[in-house]
């Protein structure tokens, strides 16, 4: 189910999404991969000032009206970063004159042609690889926790041959099994992309939720917090050595 008013589709991008959109190769291949949530619309717009006189304008489209009587019929539009070309009499050359001013309002009625390019923020693709990485790195991580505390759990009711792990289960104190357990899951922790979902932390809490629900949380990957995963990996690391390593007779 659509809504009546189609310019809401075509100045937002979500035109790309329809089903009809996607089947046509030619549009398909030239659009590639847009994600709405990262774009950016530019319009090129054929205005006819007076009779027998036209000037282009180009700008961001930052907002746009609909008519009061008809839904359907684009108002007004409003640009930003505004240009009017002008075609020089000498060289008979167009070119760009910046329009001064924050927001440019164009009258619809006299729009002859709009012409729109969807641009795509250039870091989008890798922020969804990113994303894919936090989401598979996750699962497999809690897989190996659920794995690491299922074999702790039910050891004695199905015992191993290999004697490494018969000596580590029956030597290895309650403190030694925690600290492995540590160790596994920061050395896990070190696949996981760092997010700033907690940047706003100091906010007041009112002002805090409210912007918790409009924020996008965004991924990546740090030397600083790496160094820091691993600083706490050799902590639960040396810990492990003690209480596990030496207890068992294969300290260095």
């Amino acid at each position: 189910m659509r809504f009546k008013n189609q310019w809401y589709y075509i100045l937002s991008g979500e035109l790309l999404q329809f089903d009809k959109i996607k089947k046509s190769e030619v549009i398909f291949s030239t659009i590639g991969d847009i994600q709405r949530d990262n774009l950016t619309v530019f319009a090129d717009a054929l205005v006819n000032i007076k009779e027998n006189k036209r000037e282009l304008y180009t700008g961001y489209v930052l907002d746009y009206d609909l008519s009061i009587d008809d839904v359907s019929e684009l108002d007004k539009l409003y640009l930003g970063n505004a240009k009017r070309y002008k075609k020089c009499e000498e060289t008979k050359k167009t070119k760009p004159i910046n329009i001064p001013g924050d927001v440019f309002i164009i009258n619809a009625s006299n729009i002859i042609n709009i012409n729109l390019t969807y641009i795509t923020d250039p870091f989008s693709k890798k922020k969804r690889n990113m994303q894919k990485a936090y989401s598979i790195s996750t699962i497999i991580r809690n897989w190996i926790v659920l794995i690491l505390l299922v074999w702790h759990a039910y050891y004695y009711f199905v015992e191993s041959d290999y004697i490494l792990i018969q000596e580590y289960m029956n030597k290895t104190s309650f403190w030694g099994k925690l600290f492995f357990f540590f160790l596994v899951n920061q050395f896990t922790f070190l696949f996981i992309p760092s997010d700033d979902s907690d940047d706003d932390s100091d906010d007041d809490s009112k002002d805090s939720d409210k912007n918790n629900e409009d924020k996008v949380i965004h991924y990546f990957y740090s030397f600083k917090d790496i160094s820091y995963k691993i600083l706490i990996m050799l902590f639960f690391a040396i810990l492990f050595y003690f209480t596990v390593c030496v207890k068992m007779g294969y300290a260095f």
